[in-house]
Formats: C-alpha cells, structure tokens, sequence
C-alpha cells in the first residue's frame, strides 16, 4: 500500500486512523511503500498494521526477502516461483532477484508448457 494513496486533508488529520479502518479486514501481512524516508512515516505505517515499510524506489532484494521472511514458516521448503516472459533478459533478473531471496525459481518465456 503506498502511504500517500489516500485523500490529502485526511493523510494530515490522522493517517493511522485512516489506514487502520481500511485494511482492518485484511489477515495477511500489510507491506507500505512511499517516497519519504523518516521515522514518523515509518512509525505510522507500523502503527497503522503495516508489518513493514519501503521507499521507492523499490529494492526488489529486500521486498522479497521481507516477504518471504513473512510467510515462511519455520520447517517449510524455500518458496516456488514461476515466470512466465518472453523478455529473457527480465526474466533473468526477475530470477536473480528473487533467486537471491531464497526463492526457487523457473522461467518459461511462453505459456504454453505450463498447459503440459
């Protein structure tokens, strides 16, 4: 969720109030993401059920690490990932990325051979 991504005069009434009513349906882990980069957006991000906060832009390495930190249970396998993309050369570094989270990764630069 990106911090900002509300109306401007309620992010400066009360930010985690507002945050807390949006997501208090969610179970799952809540990642915020922004542009801003100190203590008082980062304290209300945690404070609105966030479970951690990121600028952009994005270092894909720690997203992915901290995701996968999130959901791995103590006795469980390293995560499984496919890429399906016909650009090699993003789907190399999409691999490498995650690859270097502890995921295991397999690529496919068409479809076609995950019907098989």
């Amino acid at each position: 969720v990106d911090h900002r991504a509300a109306p401007l005069e309620v992010l400066e009434k009360d930010p985690v109030l507002f945050w807390q009513e949006c997501l208090k349906g969610f179970t799952c882990p809540i990642l915020f993401t922004g542009t801003d980069e100190n203590f008082t957006v980062r304290l209300q991000a945690l404070r609105s059920g966030g479970s951690n906060y990121f600028t952009k832009p994005l270092d894909m390495i720690k997203l992915a690490a901290s995701i996968a930190q999130l959901i791995k249970t103590k006795d469980s396998q390293s995560e499984r990932v496919v890429i399906v993309e016909d650009d090699v050369e993003l789907a190399q570094h999409l691999q490498c990325v995650l690859e270097e989270a502890g995921m295991v990764v397999t690529t496919f630069n068409k479809a076609e051979p995950l019907f098989e």
